[in-house]
């Protein structure tokens, strides 16, 4: 006997999906600024997932990730039994419960064109928003490379957030790392926009958003220089050559795109240097920085092979006596989440990462809609450029930004599914 899709039905859990993301986006602030507020954000996720389940007959959207994720989960369920002040590690578990389930509620509502095209939109307008903010509250070094921008900076006020976690200001690696996963995809819609994509243009139509895509690059570009933060910057590169190869279609166009991408990034920076000890000071304190990076993945290692499956608790790790609190990660995600959470993390999220180049990968070959294979190139060259941040620098799992990595991964999953529904219908597949 044939079931009849129902209408009814259907609008019934769109709607459930709107309430979600609305609730999410409400209960937001309370992560952001008010530190004691987790246990009712925890409730509040829990009793989204029971209502979610009994409405619409399943806690998770049917993606490829499902398995990976729930592995991850279940590796930070087991980490808790080494926390010994369970207190000081859950905000960030808090936060990545409510980060995956962010994920798919954006899974959930975005399943047609429109939706898709806002959820891209309001990703783009949340990461220029993000550099406006790190603009004025970010606290950044005062070296010799940049007097242009430096100068520039001074004359914006700083503005004293207070976030929980960030009393000093907003940390500049943290910023830089967030910010590869936006730049590639300002850049693919510029690049749409002079290509005139008939697809895009509801959108792209607007000379406000036009002129929006622009200031974005801009602005997030200016702010990642202010960082400065080598591994973006270098993640940043490689991202950036992939996505100019990919665009061109040529195989041999990586090499010239690598090269084209390198030598503009790097104008910036020799642009500011007019003196031989700027150029030493920058080779040395690249030697010291990297050298500071093998001596705590020195003191990772034994603590790894102590705690191979369930590792020492998250937020752990810098209560080592050998650590100091200030300097919080491994800087590199994957020794991280060995330390804190076990193999079987790192595991589950080099599977996730494998998952989401897989969809970019299908999107961008298969799928009929243009559309959805150039901003699945943008999301996903902003992806391999967060990779490579990671390996030397990272934004630990369950940080309040790093939930921009799960929106990311959430609307490539999202544009993946509508291809694969698209192609279903055709018949295709």
């Amino acid at each position: 006997m044939m079931l009849i899709k129902s209408p009814f039905r259907d609008s019934r859990h769109h709607l459930i999906d709107w309430i979600q993301i609305a609730i999410l986006v409400f209960i937001a602030p309370f992560l952001l600024f008010m530190q004691k507020s987790y246990i009712f954000v925890l409730i509040v996720i829990f009793l989204i997932l029971i209502f979610r389940g009994l409405l619409k007959k399943t806690f998770l959207e049917n993606t490829i990730l499902n398995f990976p994720i729930i592995l991850l989960l279940i590796s930070i369920f087991v980490s808790t039994i080494w926390i010994s002040d369970l207190s000081h590690s859950l905000p960030r578990i808090v936060m990545i419960l409510y980060s995956i389930v962010f994920f798919y509620g954006l899974i959930a509502l975005l399943k047609t064109d429109r939706l898709i095209k806002a959820g891209v939109v309001s990703y783009l307008i949340a990461g220029f928003l993000l550099s406006l903010l790190s603009i004025t509250g970010m606290s950044v070094l005062n070296v010799k490379h940049f007097d242009i921008l430096f100068k520039l900076k001074e004359k914006i006020p700083f503005i004293h957030f207070n976030l929980p976690g960030a009393r000093e200001g907003i940390h500049p690696n943290a910023v830089g790392g967030i910010l590869i996963l936006f730049i590639p995809l300002f850049f693919v819609l510029i690049y749409s926009v002079l290509k005139n994509r008939k697809e895009l243009h509801e959108i792209l139509n607007s000379h406000v958003f036009k002129w929006f895509l622009w200031a974005g690059l801009i602005v997030c570009f200016l702010t990642l220089v202010l960082t400065q933060s080598r591994g973006a910057w270098l993640g940043l590169i490689i991202g950036s050559a992939v996505m100019l190869a990919a665009l061109s279609r040529k195989k041999n166009i990586f090499i010239i795109s690598s090269a084209v991408v390198s030598v503009l990034f790097s104008l910036v920076i020799v642009y500011s240097i007019g003196k031989l000890d700027s150029t030493r000071f920058m080779v040395r304190s690249a030697e010291e920085t990297f050298d500071f990076r093998v001596q705590i993945w020195d003191i990772a290692t034994p603590l790894i092979a102590s705690h191979p499956f369930s590792g020492i608790g998250i937020d752990e790790f810098r209560y080592h006596p050998e650590m100091r609190y200030e300097l919080s990660h491994a800087h590199n995600k994957f020794i991280h989440l060995a330390v804190e959470i076990g193999m079987p993390a790192v595991i589950a999220y080099m599977a996730i990462l494998i998952g989401i180049g897989y969809m970019a990968v299908v999107v961008w070959k298969t799928s009929a809609s243009r559309w959805y294979g150039q901003i699945s190139l943008g999301l996903a060259a902003g992806q391999i450029a967060y990779l490579i941040f990671e390996l030397t620098d990272m934004v630990r799992l369950g940080s309040k930004v790093g939930v921009f990595f799960w929106i990311s991964a959430g609307l490539i999953t999202a544009i993946y599914n509508n291809t694969l529904e698209r192609e279903a219908e055709l018949g295709t597949r």
